[in-house]
């Protein structure tokens, strides 16, 4: 309902615009509209809500859908690019990569790094720091002082990549859970 109050509203004052008395139709068509998507609208934020609640107990505020191989190729696709990119502009640059590594990288290392919640660490956890210092190792070419060659910015990338593939491995060598909703949500 929390979407379907304004979004009513905000309808019903469309259609109230400029209407007159010839115009009813008009304005019944924007209510029945506007009745509609409220009750769309509705059906999601219980949908979300249900879902929300289910995993509110469980799962740290803010991590993405997906598990340790959907993240690992939401990186790997979103630096494809970067070292072109970084030749043209490294300050937009640094910036795809830190936000990359804050909405991914970071749920990587909190789940599955040494003190990660579902990798117990181990050799998974030894994985999941040799990926992140490369991380590090790219973070710091794209933040340095000297201009950056379209080259370095590619084997820092294609290093990262061997880190992720070892990564994937070692989880699926050591059946780790490969998502948080899974193992952490209680009856799924």
């Amino acid at each position: 309902m929390r979407f379907a109050v304004p979004l009513l509203a905000f309808c019903a004052g469309l259609a109230a615009c400029g209407s007159g008395p010839g115009d009813s139709g008009a304005t019944r068509r924007a209510v029945r509209a506007a009745d509609s998507v409220a009750t769309v609208a509705d059906s999601l934020a219980s949908t979300a809500d249900s879902v929300t609640s289910a995993a509110a107990d469980s799962l740290i505020a803010g991590t993405p859908v997906g598990g340790l191989a959907d993240w690992v190729a939401d990186v790997r696709q979103g630096l494809s690019g970067l070292a072109t990119e970084a030749v043209a502009n490294v300050s937009a640059a640094q910036q795809k990569a830190l936000n990359l590594y804050l909405s991914r990288q970071e749920y990587i290392e909190m789940y599955y790094g040494a003190a990660g919640r579902l990798s117990h660490g181990g050799t998974l956890g030894e994985a999941v720091s040799a990926a992140e210092q490369q991380y590090h190792r790219l973070l710091q070419l794209l933040g340095g002082e000297g201009a950056v060659t379209r080259a370095q910015v590619q084997a820092a990338l294609d290093t990262l990549s061997v880190r992720y593939r070892d990564v994937l491995s070692e989880a699926q060598r050591l059946g780790v859970p490969p998502d948080p909703h899974r193992v952490m949500v209680p009856g799924s």
